[in-house]
């Protein structure tokens, strides 16, 4: 059964020793479930790739769990970017090291506990993984009072990326950074932020950093190249509860709202 979530191996020739080989070799292996997923990741090994194939993924809870390494990551990818569409109560978690996820949209569903993407898994959480090139759009539950984060981040040096996030509309930050009693020194760049129509009432920020509790603690978290449009959820789009953070280089465009940094 497994066999046949393996799509190809791609060889690169060279002259090299007999006990070099497992070095140069990169399993594919292509799926359409999030049970397939879970599958494949009983045999990948660091720099391989994992293909989500094109369509409508329907009520998938995908569980990206896995180790690579600094030289070697392991891929979750869409088969064609843009042509996977996570819908119903479909939701992402990306826990353990050296992960990226890259070409998913999310579209017309909502997450029913967690957030729609968390950088974590039950206890496990995510160091030196990356987002990039995925939309979430008009994710959103028929209540606008429940509460949940499209994007939490937890763990240290992850990276959010070219992502397009646009029409939350119930209450809840938009992406959130977790802290603990160490540094996180995540990077949110280059990311579109879009569309969050007035929300009456606290908690509806396009970006948190720590909250009150955490306010004293370091985050040293990036925010940098990013394009907020129409982000009035509140009138903090960037919340900024923790210390050592550097914002630089954002643009803010046709919002009701001021920049509040605090």
């Amino acid at each position: 059964m497994l066999k046949s979530l393996i799509c190809h191996y791609s060889f690169r020739f060279l002259f090299v020793p007999l006990f070099c080989i497992s070095n140069i070799i990169a399993a594919k292996f292509s799926t359409s479930s999030a049970s397939e997923i879970t599958s494949a990741l009983s045999l990948v090994q660091p720099g391989d790739t994992i293909l989500m194939k094109k369509g409508t993924w329907l009520d998938q809870k995908i569980v990206f769990q896995k180790n690579g390494t600094a030289e070697k990551y392991i891929y979750l990818l869409a088969e064609v970017e843009g042509e996977v569409f996570l819908t119903g109560t479909s939701s992402l978690r990306i826990a353990g090291d050296f992960l990226v996820v890259s070409g998913l949209i999310f579209k017309n569903g909502y997450s029913p506990a967690g957030g729609v993407i968390d950088f974590k898994n039950g206890s496990l959480e995510s160091n030196y993984c990356r987002l990039t090139n995925t939309s979430i759009i008009d994710y959103n539950p028929s209540n606008g009072m429940t509460d949940y984060k499209w994007i939490s981040l937890y763990g240290t040096h992850n990276r959010v990326d070219h992502c397009y996030l646009k029409g939350k509309t119930n209450i809840g930050t938009s992406l959130v950074v977790w802290l603990s009693t160490k540094p996180n020194y995540h990077q949110i760049d280059s990311n579109y932020f879009g569309y969050r129509p007035v929300f009456p009432g606290n908690g509806a920020e396009t970006i948190r950093i720590g909250t009150s509790d955490w306010s004293l603690y370091d985050s040293f978290t990036t925010v940098e190249y990013n394009y907020f449009e129409q982000c009035n959820g509140e009138i903090e789009i960037i919340s900024n509860k923790s210390c050592g953070n550097n914002f630089r280089f954002n643009t803010f465009g046709s919002t009701v709202n001021s920049v509040k940094i605090g």
